[in-house]
């Protein structure tokens, strides 16, 4: 009837981002020959009103023959062929464009668009390709993964142009990635990061390949990094569902902070990372897999963002009890000298008590440590932060020996070393220089740390943190000629020095979440002199191995505030800023 076709085409405009008036050139109806005979003449004149100038007629054995699903389609005297949607990636998020088959090889897409240059054109599949099915969690969620992870026949740099020249397209999937195509998701492009999953910033440090663009406020704010297009994709482009990258030290929280979205990272071995280039895969003679790098999930959708998770992330079981949980408040972080910020997150705790249905404990890790230590004399902060710094000495380490085979190969086969960034020619010359005795000795001091925390959250506690609050760092900062040069000469504060809040779940191996509600601070831009609004950022670290209790409470956190589940796209994440 006129009613149903009226209902299928505003369905079709409503779920599609691929789908366009265009297509109605020509419809093809599925059904008998008997259907065709009692088509009302009133559909006909509606037709034609819509523009179409052909109408066809599949019988339905046919097209379930050929499972052919609802959609648009290229039509020709040869059969219906899927279609693809060319977008333009104005954030210069994207290193790699690609197109995934239905029978999950991927391959380059050679095509652009006019909006697209300088950057590259990224194409999507009709949603209508992808049904729900109960045996893939994932089927047709869109997905861009960080260009450290091996996609097979697509090529790997990690932003360095050496690595990828080296190695060349990946001969197989990493296990995280292939297990996303097996679950259905479907892959549309690699995106950018600083180099090796470093600490890099946008102008100062980027060389091989340059930093995308943050989507939010006067649009020269840093990305965040090292998951930097994956946190500008997500935060940019309302046809990606979620990105996946890794997180050291905040790689995938701090560009999930940067752009207003929600970020995940596991619990510490949810996810393998083989097929991965992350700081510590092999540390020399020391084998220390995992011990800091994890694969998380960005998205602008919290409920894709736990699905994604829930599927992906695997933990031997949820290690939360039956018993009340602990809601811990971190006294050696709040209050927030802001009263403004101070309360957006009171609001926060006061909100996770009510979920939770308990009351807030106050801790303080600096003086829990004093009291229950016996490792050392020497306070919290000297004996994790200053003295030797845990994080620091790691990725030093993990640099250095995790790229050896690298600058190995390298050197055989062209004859010369590679040229890699000022960060990580700092972190190789501080690398080479650190004893195996000295780094044993980090190790030891993670483990502890790792001990301490446990201890205070026992097995089902949670901690809300004040994440990131204010305007986020500026993109076009420029390093003196001399630090440049002499890359050993950089303030060291700058790159992981310390024990900073981001620290502690990798450092502890706990699973934390960032997300952020309807709150915003104004901040007068220097770029364009108009007040921008950036998102007030919270976090919330729960015990090791309660991932699916973290992301329930989370959700049920989200109704309790009424914030909402998905955030906007572009300029600013909600409608309030």
């Amino acid at each position: 009837s006129t009613d149903a076709i009226r209902s299928k085409i505003e369905h079709f405009e409503a779920t599609d981002d691929v789908f366009g008036r265009q297509f109605l050139d020509l419809v093809i109806l599925v059904g008998s020959r008997r259907d065709a005979n009692d088509l009302a003449k009133s559909l006909g004149e509606y037709l034609l009103s819509l523009g179409v100038s052909r109408l066809g007629l599949m019988e339905s054995h046919v097209a379930g023959a050929t499972r052919t699903l609802d959609g648009p389609y290229l039509a020709s005297s040869m059969g219906l062929y899927p279609v693809w949607k060319l977008l333009p990636d104005r954030q210069g998020a994207f290193v790699a464009s690609v197109i995934q088959t239905k029978s999950g090889q991927i391959k380059y897409l050679n095509a652009s668009t006019p909006e697209a240059p300088p950057n590259l054109a990224i194409a999507v599949p009709s949603r209508f390709y992808y049904p729900p099915r109960s045996d893939k969690s994932l089927h047709g969620l869109r997905v861009a993964i960080k260009d450290n992870g091996d996609i097979a026949g697509v090529r790997t740099c990690a932003s360095s142009r050496a690595y990828g020249e080296l190695y060349g397209p990946a001969p197989a999937s990493a296990p995280a990635v292939q297990k996303l195509i097996d679950l259905g998701a479907v892959i549309v492009g690699k995106t950018d990061m600083s180099q090796f999953a470093d600490a890099e910033d946008p102008t100062g440090d980027f060389v091989d390949f340059h930093a995308p663009w943050n989507p939010r406020g006067d649009g020269i704010r840093s990305p965040g990094g090292s998951s930097y297009g994956a946190g500008a994709a997500t935060g940019a482009y309302d046809w990606l569902d979620f990105a996946i990258g890794t997180d050291t030290g905040g790689s995938v929280r701090q560009p999930a902070a940067s752009q207003s979205v929600f970020g995940f990272r596991p619990s510490r071995g949810a996810a393998s990372n083989d097929g991965t280039v992350v700081i510590h895969k092999y540390l020399g003679l020391i084998f220390a897999f995992g011990d800091l790098d994890s694969i998380g999930v960005l998205s602008k959708d919290f409920d894709v963002l736990a699905r994604v998770s829930k599927s992906l992330f695997q933990t031997p079981q949820d290690l939360a009890t039956n018993d009340q949980p602990t809601l811990i408040y971190p006294t050696h972080m709040f209050p927030i000298q802001d009263q403004g910020v101070q309360d957006i997150y009171e609001q926060v705790v006061s909100s996770l008590e009510s979920v939770l249905g308990v009351k807030r404990r106050l801790v303080n890790l600096t003086e829990e440590w004093d009291r229950t230590q016996t490792y050392t004399n020497e306070s919290y902060e000297n004996y994790f932060a200053e003295a030797s710094p845990v994080l620091y000495d790691y990725i030093i380490w993990g640099q250095y020996h995790g790229r050896a085979a690298f600058r190995t190969e390298y050197q055989a086969k062209f004859g010369r070393q590679p040229y890699v960034n000022p960060l990580t020619q700092m972190r190789w010359e501080d690398g080479a220089q650190m004893t195996e005795e000295h780094f044993r000795g980090v190790q030891t001091k993670r483990e502890q740390f790792q001990s301490f925390i446990e201890r205070v959250f026992g097995p089902d506690s949670f901690m809300v943190t004040p994440f990131k609050y204010g305007e986020p760092d500026a993109r076009d900062v420029f390093r003196p000629a001399q630090v440049s040069s002499h890359p050993r000469e950089r303030d060291r504060e700058e790159f992981a020095w310390g024990l900073r809040q981001p620290f502690q779940s990798p450092m502890a191996g706990q699973p934390e979440i960032v997300l952020t509600g309807s709150w915003s601070t104004p901040t007068l831009s220097a770029a364009n002199h108009v007040e921008e609004h950036y998102g007030v950022i919270a976090s919330i670290i729960a015990s090791k191995g309660t991932d699916v209790k973290l992301l329930d409470v989370t959700s049920k956190l989200l109704s309790e505030m009424k914030i909402p589940r998905v955030v906007l796209t572009g300029k600013v994440p909600f409608e309030s800023s």
